[in-house]
């Protein structure tokens, strides 16, 4: 998948398919229940980064009450880089935001009861690193979070053959294509997925997108 792709299903546009062994974690409601809910995003982060390739760009900017998306293609003729989508993802409607000390929280809404969760981390350079839960340990049975599901399938991601359990247990050659949580859970756990191979991008002091 090239990095366009990917930067899109990291913010939810639309179901891309990930590569490797990458999970997506599907929560019923927006995270963590001790989080405040907050309706702008934070003056630090209000910005525009992009990410340049041979064939196209891309720039995410963050402003008070959305994250804007636009989608550049290169004319074969001109060179030039003209834009091919816009798309506008809305606080409290497409994303809601949580703030819990000093993390951020976006919960990503693709229906009523199906949120991803990502983690976002400022510096003090006003730099930005976007975590999102895709290698174990994940989060275990709780009196407040409940474990629905999860999918498993062999031979990489999205293949033919998957199964549906109710546990993290794999056998050599299968990978965890997705888990469902139903319920809540404080920001003291979710904190978990803020590590080194959980983070899927930064936002450098540069302007760049830089994935990892």
């Amino acid at each position: 998948m090239n990095n366009l792709t990917f930067l899109k299903a990291v913010f939810g546009l639309s179901l891309i398919l990930f590569v490797g062994s990458c999970t997506t974690v599907y929560f019923d409601r927006p995270q963590p229940k001790d989080g405040e809910l907050l309706d702008e995003f934070p003056d630090e982060i209000l910005n525009v980064w992009y990410l340049n390739e041979t064939l196209g760009k891309l720039s995410i900017e963050f402003k008070l009450n959305s994250l804007n998306i636009t989608e550049y293609e290169k004319d074969s003729l001109t060179n030039d880089m003209l834009v091919s989508k816009k798309t506008k993802l809305t606080l409290g409607d497409s994303i809601i935001l949580k703030k819990r000390k000093s993390l951020y929280f976006l919960s990503l809404k693709e229906n009523e009861n199906k949120y991803q969760i990502l983690g976002m981390v400022l510096n003090e350079d006003n730099e930005v690193d976007i975590y999102a839960p895709q290698s174990m340990p994940f989060w275990k049975n709780s009196r407040r979070l409940k474990l629905d599901s999860v999918i498993i399938g062999e031979d990489g991601f999205m293949s033919a053959k998957t199964r549906t359990q109710k546990s993290f247990e794999i056998n050599e050659g299968e990978d965890i294509q997705s888990i469902y949580y139903s319920g809540s859970i404080k920001s003291k756990h979710l904190n978990k997925m803020i590590r080194k191979e959980n983070l899927v991008l930064s936002l450098k002091a540069d302007g760049n997108i830089y994935f990892n």
